[in-house]
Parts: structure tokens; C-alpha cells; sequence
């Protein structure tokens, strides 16, 4: 591997609907991998989700996941790198047997990314349902929504009340993070914090190739790695403060501006 090139997922490659904008995307991938590059994925996203989108679009380089703790590499098994997997394990235990005790609430364990996305209405009775991420590993996320008239709505005061389950839940291992609520989505994750996309990047080029060329597209200071010789370029709708430190910026947003940008190369 020589030349290679990682793109972000949320709001880089996917808009706020988690929807790519640009039917060109798969061909300005091809595209490059004709020319020798090998084009992958580093994202917060659990590596089962984001393996399903690397294969939809064709790519042949390697995933960095749930913020640089698994790290996969095409024909090849997944590695662990963060030390917090069976600690997130007895974690989501408790959570599953905390909501199945609790009246009123109802649990999806799953793809709970495409539940919320595919969902309209529910029949259910309870008031309240939590949808908790079956495919992290070294990570706890889940949606919170309240039910009303069968419809799932994002609400604060739903979300607020999982979240104070979760701090009598958490556990207090300097390794997990503080639980991060975004009220806008109704999404409550926990995380490691003996890894970030920096770290699994570094793992990546020391175990399987060093690159002479290292590109990596996003849309915030997560996607910012900090190691040398990688050069980072932005989408349109990307943080001020990651745009003022990319090389390049696109003119367009989410897919639109990774195919500018990769139209560049």
C-alpha cells in the first residue's frame, strides 16, 4: 500500500438523513482506485455498519472504527485495539437488563441507525423506546424516543431520563468516557478513550504498509490526526476550525464535495 486515502463518514460522506447526495461517488472511488489508490473509511461508526457501506461503494482499503478501536483490513480479521471491549460488554448488559425491568420503556437491540431511519409508527403501549447499537464493540450508542400516537418523536425530557440511567449505570473506568448527549438527534453514546482516529491510522501504517501518501476527508477536528505527512482536505460543510487547518476545501457539501475533491487528485 502506497498511496491511500480515508474518508469520515457522518456528515462527510452522509448528510444529516444519513443519505449520500451524489450518485457519482462510486465512480470517483473506481476511479481512483484505477490509479493505485487504496480508499477506506475512519469513522466513529461500529465497523459491521461501515463494512456494509465500504462493500456498496467498492472500496479495497482498509476501516478504522468506533474512533480508532477496531481496525479492519479487506481479506483480513478485525482487530480490537482499544483495551475497553469487555468492559463496554458488561456495560450493555446492564443497560438491556435495566430497560427490560423499567415500565414504560421498550427495547430495540440492533441496527439501530437504520431502525430510526426506517421506522414511521409502532404499535406498542409503552411511552418510550430506546434503540441501543448491537454492533459496538468498544462503545455504548442508542437513540431515545418517546411514542406518541404511534409515532416515534425526538424529545429532551425522554432522552434526559436515559441519560441519568446511564450515569447509575456507567462504569467508573478511567479508560470510558463521560456520556456525550446530542439533543438534536436524541443520541446518547459513551466511549473509549485509549483510542481516536489518530491512533488507529498510526497502528494501520505501522502494521501493514508505509504509505508515501496519506489523504483524509472529513468535517470536524475529529477527522484533524495530527501525525505527519497526512494531509487533510475538507467537504463544503465542514467545522470552521477544521477548514482553517485542511489543505484543500470543497465548494460543495456531504458526497458531493468528497467527489470534488477526489476529482482533484
Amino acid at each position: 500500500m502506497e498511496r491511500l486515502i480515508l474518508l469520515d463518514w457522518d456528515s462527510t460522506i452522509a448528510d444529516e438523513e444519513n443519505q449520500i447526495n451524489d450518485s457519482q461517488l462510486q465512480e470517483a472511488i473506481q476511479a481512483k482506485i484505477d490509479q493505485g489508490w487504496y480508499i477506506g473509511l475512519n469513522s466513529d461508526t461500529p465497523l459491521e455498519r461501515l463494512h456494509s457501506w465500504w462493500k456498496s461503494l467498492q472500496m479495497n482499503g482498509p476501516i478504522i472504527a468506533e474512533k480508532g478501536a477496531v481496525l479492519w483490513w479487506p481479506d483480513g480479521q478485525d482487530i480490537v485495539l482499544s483495551q475497553t471491549s469487555s468492559t463496554f460488554s458488561a456495560f450493555r448488559q446492564k443497560i438491556i437488563l435495566a430497560l427490560t425491568q423499567r415500565k414504560g420503556y421498550a427495547l430495540f437491540f440492533g441496527d439501530n441507525t437504520q431502525f430510526i431511519r426506517s421506522v414511521n409508527k409502532i404499535l406498542c403501549n409503552d411511552t418510550m423506546i430506546v434503540a441501543l447499537d448491537a454492533y459496538r464493540v468498544c462503545s455504548v450508542g442508542m437513540f431515545v424516543r418517546r411514542i406518541i400516537d404511534g409515532m416515534l418523536v425526538c424529545d429532551l425530557s425522554a432522552t434526559e431520563s436515559i441519560y441519568e440511567l446511564l450515569k447509575s449505570l456507567s462504569p467508573p473506568h478511567p479508560l470510558v468516557s463521560q456520556i456525550d448527549l446530542n439533543p438534536n438527534y436524541g443520541f446518547l453514546s459513551v466511549n473509549a478513550l485509549d483510542t481516536d482516529k489518530a491512533y488507529g491510522v498510526r497502528v494501520l501504517l505501522e502494521k501493514w504498509a508505509k504509505c508515501n501518501e496519506v489523504i483524509m476527508i472529513g468535517d470536524s477536528m475529529a477527522d484533524y490526526l495530527l501525525l505527519p505527512d497526512v494531509r487533510h482536505w475538507a467537504v463544503g460543510n465542514a467545522q470552521h476550525s477544521f477548514k482553517v487547518l485542511a489543505e484543500k476545501i470543497a465548494s460543495k457539501n456531504y458526497a458531493q464535495g468528497c467527489v470534488e475533491l477526489l476529482s482533484t487528485i
